[in-house]
């Protein structure tokens, strides 16, 4: 007969073990990693613009880059067509330190690499795809979110290093943004834009040259298009001229200025483009002081002093 009473039964015991926490630091190093990477994902957002293209080959999600003066700001998230089917709109996310360039008045075009008679542009895209560039518009300028490409780049701003005119032509002929502008058969310059004049009976050129050649341009500076070969026949045969290679293959400008030729011009003059040089022009032989072409590292010969005939130094004359 039992007495309910117990007896001296064993009992678990549980004991925890010391190093059973250790199991959660991996799980818990985990989460402090993905809970950082949202936080700075948060934080380096960005916002999240529309560009509307024209056509969207060779652009990928993740792959195609907007770029700011070759630098990359931002990139494409998303690629869809707009709601009229004609066009194609790209979600760009912009980069949280570059938000600035998404304003009012910012201009963006899609860049391709080419290859021409004038060479390749846009090298790396070979490679790397499209990309697609921005022109950011004033500082004062609200944010905006949805932006058109431009069909092409956007007329070079000024630049405080380079002195800017025009020159006006019945047609473009060859020469088209990026064509050399030549003194002496040196480029000095470059055409920077053309466009047709608001009243549609002239061609405007949009020219500069380098500030430290600027005082070559004066009142009476005569230009001329020295794109392509001259042929000039006459009865001891044919005299052959050309500016230079490039002038040949993509088109070229060549100006000349006067002994004595007046004061020096202000940014903005318009000058005509003459299709040919006279000969006299071609003769001019001014001297221009260039302040500010850079000293050469090297001693500089006796100025306008070539060796003459009887062995001492006399002047030159082209």
């Amino acid at each position: 007969m039992t007495d309910g009473s117990t007896g001296d039964h064993p009992t678990a015991r549980t004991t925890r073990s010391r190093g059973e926490w250790f199991v959660w630091i991996i799980p818990a190093l985990a989460l402090l990693a993905a809970g950082s990477y949202i936080i700075k994902d948060v934080l380096d957002a960005g916002r999240t613009i529309t560009i509307q293209v024209g056509d969207g080959s060779g652009m990928s999600t993740g792959q195609t880059t907007l770029q700011y003066r070759g630098v990359k700001v931002g990139v494409v998230k998303q690629i869809e067509f707009a709601p009229d089917r004609h066009h194609v709109n790209l979600k760009v996310k912009v980069s949280k330190d570059n938000e600035w360039l998404a304003v009012e008045g910012s201009r963006f075009w899609v860049v391709r690499p080419s290859i021409s008679l004038k060479g390749v542009k846009d090298l790396g895209g070979i490679t790397s795809g499209p990309y697609i560039a921005v022109m950011p518009g004033s500082d004062d300028s609200t944010a905006k979110d949805e932006f058109t490409a431009e069909s092409s780049p956007p007329p070079t701003p000024d630049s405080p290093d380079e002195f800017i005119f025009f020159i006006r032509s019945g047609s473009p002929g060859s020469l088209s943004q990026d064509s050399p502008i030549y003194f002496r058969e040196i480029q000095v310059g470059q055409v920077l834009d053309v466009r047709m004049a608001s009243d549609a009976r002239s061609v405007l050129l949009r020219c500069s040259v380098q500030k430290k050649y600027a005082p070559l341009l004066k009142l009476d500076t005569k230009f001329w298009n020295a794109s392509g070969i001259g042929v000039d026949l006459g009865l001891f045969g044919a005299k052959i001229s050309t500016e230079s290679l490039a002038t040949i293959l993509s088109g070229g400008i060549a100006f000349a200025t006067p002994p004595n030729a007046g004061p020096n011009i202000e940014q903005h003059a318009v000058y005509r483009l003459f299709d040919k040089p006279e000969d006299s022009w071609l003769k001019w032989d001014p001297k221009i002081d260039l302040p500010e072409l850079p000293v050469p590292s090297w001693p500089l010969p006796p100025e306008n002093q070539v060796i003459g005939p009887g062995g001492g130094m006399t002047e030159f004359k082209p």
